[in-house]
């Protein structure tokens, strides 16, 4: 668990909570409720899905990011799946920007479905009629205190030769579809970000093509920018410049600026600013 701080063991009690001794698609602790969602009803060769672990939680408590901040840690899952499926790293929808205390973290209120891409491969030849996808869950979830939690999930599907004709999705096609744009995409081509290494700052600027009034930016890297500090906007009239404190353990400037920057109207892209001049002028 990444904490930052030395009052961080004041806020933080780490406490192991297992939940879900059965095989189970769902676990339920007092502070959230988990749950392995798979959309399609039968697994066959060449097939490729989306699947996706979806968190519940209590007002008030908060599960991380990839990059989880001044401290905690993001969710993971460890697969166990039949031969011939196999399934790629969580994805992460953009966070948001979550004080505690002096600390600020980076994550998810309310709900959050991470997608995982399923792959089955083209030779894939059940001996059963269905077989069983499971995943070993951990997280942390955080309000005043942070509770570390995990769960044994499995979900079970008919195995097919081939692809049926016409195929049945389960309810978890219709809790997938709500998340389905919310991992943000890579800045279009269009698009430009770049970034100057200013003493104590790093200025991003993002050009879109139109004024931007607001943004936040999230990096994907520890130890970069001083999480707490304001980020300072600038409308500029084809995008913005957004000043940013650098990390105080920062020593070299970074090669890159890789993260989600989070524009108005939730407007979320993934991106990777590298050094350079850039437009000036701030928008009428």
């Amino acid at each position: 668990m990444r904490v930052r701080g030395s009052i961080s063991c004041l806020l933080l009690l780490s406490l192991w909570a297992t939940v879900a001794a059965r095989a189970d698609p769902s676990a339920t602790a007092e502070q959230l409720s988990v749950r392995l969602a798979v959309p399609p009803a039968q697994i066959y060769p060449g097939q490729q899905f989306n699947a996706g672990l979806y968190f519940k939680l209590e007002p008030g408590w908060h599960v991380y990011w990839l990059n989880s901040g001044d401290s905690g840690q993001p969710p993971s899952m460890k697969w166990q799946l039949p031969a011939g499926v196999s399934a790629g790293g969580l994805q992460f929808p953009a966070p948001r920007r979550l004080p505690l205390g002096p600390l600020m973290d980076y994550g998810y209120e309310n709900e959050v479905l991470l997608p995982v891409p399923v792959q089955v491969a083209t030779d894939f030849r059940p001996t059963t009629p269905s077989v069983t996808l499971s995943a070993a869950v951990k997280w942390l979830v955080c309000r005043e205190v942070c509770i570390q939690g995990g769960a044994e999930l499995s979900v079970e599907r008919a195995a097919l030769g081939a692809a049926p004709a016409l195929p049945t999705m389960t309810e978890d096609a219709r809790l997938l579809a709500r998340f389905e744009s919310a991992v943000p995409p890579a800045l279009p081509a269009t698009d430009q970000a770049r970034f100057i290494s200013a003493g104590a700052n790093l200025v991003l600027a993002v050009t879109t093509g139109r004024r931007e009034s607001s943004a936040q930016f999230f990096p994907a890297d520890q130890n970069l920018i001083a999480n707490a500090a304001p980020q300072v906007v600038k409308p500029l009239v084809n995008g913005l410049q957004l000043t940013l404190v650098k990390d105080e353990n920062l020593t070299a400037a970074p090669k890159e600026l890789h993260g989600v920057i989070v524009l108005a109207g939730d407007r979320a892209y993934e991106i990777r600013a590298t050094p350079g001049p850039q437009a000036t002028g701030s928008a009428p």
